[in-house]
């Protein structure tokens, strides 16, 4: 055998082709099943308001990359449970400088804390980037199947790329 229409010919090869692409559009069904999964979930995160400093407001682990806030606490009487470390990070983001600081604790009497946590939740997945990271897998898929095939033909016809 010397070309693909004297392969074409060989009842196994007709069936390897044709196991060959129930396998591409399994291996196309899955990734996109996959891509899509978190679609539409979410998870709880929270907005701060920061009321001294550059008194702005953001989402603290989706923009800020601050994580370790515990969940299942009630922020808004009291920041007393965050970890120290999770305190300084709210504060860098906040820009809130030490005599802001300072002069927030001399004034015991103001109730206005130095950033407000409102549990939120944030979509994890959107539409577009399911779309991307489908488009990529496809094209991964396809460019996997083509080397497996040129491989098949080398080994069976020896040559990378065979005359029809």
């Amino acid at each position: 055998m010397h070309t693909i229409s004297e392969l074409n010919n060989k009842w196994w090869y007709r069936l390897i082709k044709v196991g060959y692409l129930l396998l591409i559009m399994a291996a196309c069904v899955i990734s996109i099943a996959v891509a899509f999964e978190d679609v539409g979930t979410y998870q709880t995160d929270y907005l701060v308001v920061c009321n001294y400093g550059n008194k702005s407001t953001f989402i603290a682990n989706k923009d800020k990359d601050i994580w370790n806030i515990p969940q299942y606490y009630d922020y808004s009487e009291s920041l007393a449970k965050l970890p120290d470390s999770t305190k300084i990070q709210l504060q860098s983001a906040c820009g809130i400088s030490q005599a802001e600081m300072n002069a927030k604790f001399e004034n015991p009497n103001d109730n206005k804390k130095l950033f407000d946590l409102t549990e939120t939740k944030v979509n994890t997945t959107s539409y577009w980037s399911a779309i991307l990271w489908s488009i990529l897998s496809i094209i991964i898929t396809f460019a996997i199947a083509e080397i497996i095939r040129r491989i098949f033909y080398y080994i069976v016809l020896g040559k990378v790329k065979p005359v029809k």
